[in-house]
């Protein structure tokens, strides 16, 4: 029991109370775990003291000492705890900065089933839907955005190729808005969602050889927020 009560008062507590002083803590489920760890180490302190002083005897000496230590410990454990509510309270209040949205994406005219893909995701908010019934090839492409596209099953011309891309039926309503891409004159547009900003631009039309594909063609794009 002595060996466990000097390991526990020389290396456990000191290791809780450093774990807790120096543990970057940004929620507060971590923040109360720090607190939890703060509490065991003073309850920790509290019971090797009482235990140090019924095994050593109850001299004078023991008995002030062991006084001073509890003390410092009930002095000690809310002043931790409140340098704690505060750390918490100056997180909260740093402001969270949030990262613009930058990405690459693709619209590939060739059947879903075999890896194509007919819009463009714009930070997860709205959806740039290609307009399969605008002409459509290695110098321009349309897309819109707030239309409602409806499936249609690929279907293969006289030559056995199929030639319907991933979405052939494109619903528009009054709110829907088309954008024109042409790769020599009309690279990029400027769409406004919300109350943000996104700079979607044509950066490269690529033509595949992709097996019973009729002229599958690969539309990269960039997409960042301005």
């Amino acid at each position: 029991m002595g060996k466990i009560a000097v390991y526990v008062a020389t290396v456990v507590v000191p290791a809780i109370i450093v774990l807790a002083l120096t543990m970057n803590a940004t929620t507060p489920t971590e923040y109360q775990f720090v607190r939890i760890l703060v509490w065991i180490s003073g309850i920790s302190i509290f019971i090797i003291v009482l235990w140090a002083l019924y095994r050593e005897g109850s001299s004078i000496f023991h008995i002030v000492l062991a006084a001073a230590v509890i003390a410092a410990v009930i002095v000690g454990v809310p002043n931790v705890l409140r340098w704690v509510d505060e750390r918490e309270v100056a997180q909260r209040q740093i402001p969270r900065v949030r990262q613009a949205f930058s990405a690459a994406d693709s619209i590939k005219s060739w059947p879903c089933f075999l890896g194509g893909k007919s819009n463009l995701n714009i930070d997860n908010i709205a959806m740039l839907q290609a307009d399969w019934t605008a002409p459509h090839n290695t110098r321009e492409i349309t897309l819109l955005l707030n239309s409602i596209s409806l499936t249609e099953p690929s279907r293969k011309s006289v030559q056995g190729k199929f030639e319907v891309a991933c979405w052939e039926v494109v619903m528009r309503d009054k709110d829907t808005r088309s954008f024109k891409f042409d790769i020599a004159s009309n690279r990029r547009h400027e769409i406004r969602i919300d109350d943000r900003t996104y700079v979607v631009a044509l950066l490269e039309v690529e033509k595949l050889e992709i097996k019973d594909v009729s002229d599958p063609l690969e539309y990269k794009f960039g997409i960042s927020e301005k």
